[in-house]
């Protein structure tokens, strides 16, 4: 469904019309669309798209995302820290000209379809999660570096090993088309945020604000807000001894109600 071959030049500025991401359509399908504050950009609207529908007949793709286990490894000894964003990283992927039409949403504006990887599609993390690794590969990076779909993190033994990292990763991805959001990114910190841990030399610990907001979660009343509870609790599941057991009548009460 995309044309992951082609990426699309990032340097000028405008609306999605004006960069040609998305373009005029006569398809069947037409999903609703809202916008949503940005909680950076001061508070700039973002547009969503509904694509509840769609995400019911697209096929899913398997596609292996770094766990926070693996980092632990891979950063063992490290002591310098950067993490890159990539801007706007779905749109840098060209969709093919006949997968187009299934994007298709309506506006007061009309009837639009997308050129690229939209946000809101079920496979779009995925597909950006593969090409970046692949390229990672390709430039031979991945020894000291990961990327979690846009996010890159590079880890280094040595101040100085850490700005030839560097160089090696920001020339690869110039090469590949790709631009980083400057004020999402960290370089050469001993200390960095990254999938929500805090990630130090031989030391990786979840997030302390996360951890708040597990604690003052309400009690559950609804399915729903079990589902909730148990998607922040799971992420942090391996810092909580036999988590397995502790969980298990709330996963039983899932269960029962999916009969």
């Amino acid at each position: 469904m995309f044309n992951g071959g082609q990426k699309r030049d990032r340097r000028t500025g405008g609306k999605i019309t004006s960069k040609n991401l998305i373009e005029e359509s006569y398809s069947p399908f037409a999903a609703p669309v809202t916008l949503a504050f940005k909680k950076e950009d001061n508070k700039r609207n973002r547009l969503c798209i509904d694509f509840r529908d769609l995400n019911k007949i697209v096929t899913p793709q398997a596609q292996p995302f770094p766990l926070i286990e693996d980092l632990v490894i891979k950063t063992r000894n490290c002591k310098y820290f950067s993490t890159l964003d990539i801007n706007s990283a779905f749109w840098s992927i060209l969709l093919r000209i006949e997968d187009r039409k299934k994007t298709a949403f309506v506006t007061q504006e009309g009837h639009f379809q997308w050129t690229c990887l939209p946000f809101g599609l079920k496979t779009s993390p995925a597909i950006f999660q593969r090409i970046l690794s692949n390229i990672l590969r390709k430039h031979q990076l991945t020894d000291f570096t990961v990327n979690y779909i846009d996010d890159i993190l590079v880890f280094s033994k040595s101040y100085n090993e850490h700005i030839n990292h560097l160089s090696q990763l920001l020339e690869a991805i110039k090469q590949e088309g790709f631009r980083l959001k400057f004020t999402k990114c960290t370089f050469a910190s001993n200390s960095v945020k990254y999938l929500g841990h805090i990630i130090e030399n031989n030391t990786v610990r979840p997030v302390r604000d996360n951890l708040i907001s597990i604690r003052e979660f309400p009690t559950p009343k609804t399915l729903k807000n079990v589902r909730q509870f148990l998607g922040k609790i799971n992420f942090y599941h391996e810092y909580i001894p036999k988590s397995t057991i502790i969980l298990e009548p709330l996963y039983n009460l899932l269960r029962k109600n999916q009969k």
